[in-house]
């Protein structure tokens, strides 16, 4: 009788961990995923946050949503997105940008994902763009606020 109460014991202690960790993983991976506004306007676009805490969004959907042109230079592995100010270039794996032919030194390399997308740095592409970025998280879920000045 003893042997049976304590295993009713233990199993009941582990489900309440596993039930607690599951809820503890959602609450994360909201996070690892925020919503992106532009000008109040939500974004459909997949991003991702690394374990440093830069958020990385996919190239052509940011730039274009910013009403940049892009160029894609498969070769190089590169990105050339330009409108009527500004000439920005990233290369995959690299930690220079070059913005209207000046070199910068970014804080996250872009990187190419598994389907050959090249995500880059929100912050870096937003406030280059004279945008203002909030970022604000909750207990279950994180919000970008990018709006122009």
């Amino acid at each position: 009788m003893n042997f049976f109460k304590f295993s009713k014991c233990i199993f009941v202690i582990a489900f309440i961990v596993a039930v607690f960790n599951y809820q503890s993983n959602f609450a994360n991976a909201s996070r690892q995923n925020p919503s992106i506004y532009v000008d109040n306007t939500k974004l459909d676009i997949d991003a991702s946050v690394t374990y440093n805490g830069t958020t990385l969004v996919p190239f052509r959907a940011i730039f274009e949503e910013f009403g940049m042109k892009v160029a894609w230079d498969n070769k190089n592995k590169s990105v050339t997105a330009t409108n009527e100010n500004f000439t920005i270039i990233l290369t995959n794996n690299s930690y220079t940008a070059s913005i209207n032919g000046k070199e910068y030194q970014l804080i996250q390399v872009p990187s190419l994902s598994r389907d050959g997308s090249l995500f880059v740095n929100l912050r870096f592409i937003a406030e280059t763009l004279g945008y203002d970025v909030i970022w604000e998280k909750t207990d279950t879920d994180a919000i970008i606020y990018i709006s122009s000045q």
